[in-house]
């Protein structure tokens, strides 16, 4: 059984930190296989597109016209911005139906060998971190087992219908944590009892990585601005913890 990492990515958000992602995967866990799957990079051993163009394409079109009643500033309602994690994550778990798929936001650095036996999903279901502290998941990481199938099916089928524009808050890890509710996969939560609003420095996450999360911490780690957020923070709700 294969270990893929999966992560998304624009050409952009490689050159600031997604390099610094892909070599230090590489470098600390020779034999798993990264995942990227990008819009604008070039197709190669590691970068794939997006297999549901047109459904990706469709949820856009939808997205920008609903996010048009909504404030630009707030990450609760920035859906385009925050759904390329759903497409990828289906799209690697049906590719590599046999294998345990990781997500690991592009902004980590991988410090030494990833610990799969603590990571690995509960009853090959899912593995992330609940948070008592924050108002929804943290999106850093998630593992996903063989029979992970329902939650990731029930996710994505909110981009698809168009049914994340009911939901409270329009974000992927709003909408997992809606899925995650509503099936019954076999869950773990990894986090559980950390009572914080970032809570990967006191997980198993810890030993091997960091999340350079933020516009703050992106500096200090790249050297760079925030170039995906494109402008200075005006408040903390453009902030996605």
């Amino acid at each position: 059984m294969s270990k893929v990492i999966v992560t998304s990515m624009s050409q952009k958000y490689f050159d600031m930190s997604g390099l610094t992602w892909l070599n230090s995967l590489c470098s600390t866990n020779p034999g798993v296989t990264p995942y990227i799957v990008s819009e604008d990079m070039p197709q190669s051993l590691y970068v794939h597109p997006i297999y549901r163009k047109c459904d990706y394409n469709k949820f856009i079109a939808k997205a920008v016209k609903q996010e048009e009643a909504k404030d630009p500033t707030n990450y609760r309602w920035q859906a385009r911005r925050f759904c390329h994690k759903v497409f990828s994550v289906e799209q690697a778990f049906y590719t590599f139906t046999d294998d345990e798929i990781y997500w690991f936001d592009a902004d980590v650095e991988f410090t030494g060998k990833i610990d799969f036996d603590a990571l690995k999903p509960y009853e090959s279901g899912v593995t992330y971190l609940g948070r008592s502290a924050w108002a929804h998941t943290e999106g850093g990481f998630i593992g996903f087992g063989s029979e992970a199938h329902d939650i990731i099916d029930m996710w994505l089928d909110f981009y698809l219908t168009g049914s994340l524009f009911m939901l409270q808050e329009w974000h992927d890890m709003y909408a997992f944590d809606m899925a995650l509710a509503l099936t019954k996969c076999p869950k773990k939560n990894l986090a559980e009892n950390i009572a914080l609003k970032h809570v990967w420095p006191h997980t198993v996450l810890a030993n091997f990585s960091a999340h350079h999360k933020g516009p703050g911490r992106k500096q200090e780690a790249f050297g760079k601005n925030d170039a995906i957020s494109g402008a200075v923070l005006q408040s903390t709700d453009d902030v996605k913890e």
